[in-house]
């Protein structure tokens, strides 16, 4: 199980989290990061203005730099990045 916490290039496509949120600033969602994976809570926060932070309730298995992670927000898909 790898750490519950991961960084991805945003390049617009999460419109849940503002383009320049105040510092403590974050938003609910939940995530995958494998096709058949169960959806996983996690927390988004903008790192900087082409990165989000992705953190995990739980640690997720087979996190891996280079895979994609998807993000919904119940049953709508925000989108997705590559994970650093």
């Amino acid at each position: 199980m790898r750490t519950p916490l991961v960084q991805l290039r945003s390049e617009g496509v999460f419109p849940a989290v503002p383009a320049r949120p105040a510092p403590a600033e974050r938003s609910q969602h939940t995530a995958k990061t494998r096709y058949r994976q169960a959806d996983a809570p996690c927390t988004l926060s903008r790192v900087l203005e082409s990165e989000i932070r992705v953190e995990f309730a739980s640690p997720q298995w087979a996190v891996t730099p280079g895979q994609s992670v998807v993000l919904y927000h119940a049953d709508v898909c925000l989108g997705g990045g590559v994970i650093r």
